[in-house]
């Protein structure tokens, strides 16, 4: 415990709410993830089995919206819409990755910085010691 009270007494307030706001992003990530995994598996279906289009009442939805009358049309705008999640996913992961990397070099230089001035505020003495 003594370990997290150091932890929090190191880092500004700002910091650590840049920290949360990270944290958000990796689970908004992580539900991103989750979205291009769940988007290949109805065209997977639709592919191995084309009557699941009349039986699947959203692919069945989907299907009647947009006025289809055939499958390869329907699977031309799944692959479109797939294609689209995953393009969506790789800026939200490069975006994402900047800001990240960003944070951590701008904490880490000023961590290096205050660690830097306060040992160089130190007696002399302190810099002689041998251990």
């Amino acid at each position: 415990m003594t370990r997290l009270f150091k932890f929090r007494s190191i880092l500004p307030r700002y910091v650590k709410i840049k920290l949360a706001l990270l944290l958000v992003g990796i689970i908004v990530g992580a539900q991103i993830e989750t979205l291009t995994l769940a988007v290949v598996q109805p065209f997977v279906l639709v592919l191995t089995d084309s009557s699941i289009v009349y039986e699947n009442q959203y692919l069945n939805f989907v299907y009647r919206l947009f006025g289809f009358s055939e499958i390869t049309r329907f699977l031309a705008l799944m692959s479109g819409g797939i294609a689209t999640v995953y393009a969506l996913r790789g800026l939200y992961v490069y975006f994402f990755n900047k800001i990240q990397n960003r944070f951590i070099a701008t904490n880490t230089a000023k961590l290096t910085n205050r660690l830097l001035m306060q040992t160089l505020k130190q007696p002399y003495l302190f810099h002689v010691r041998t251990m």
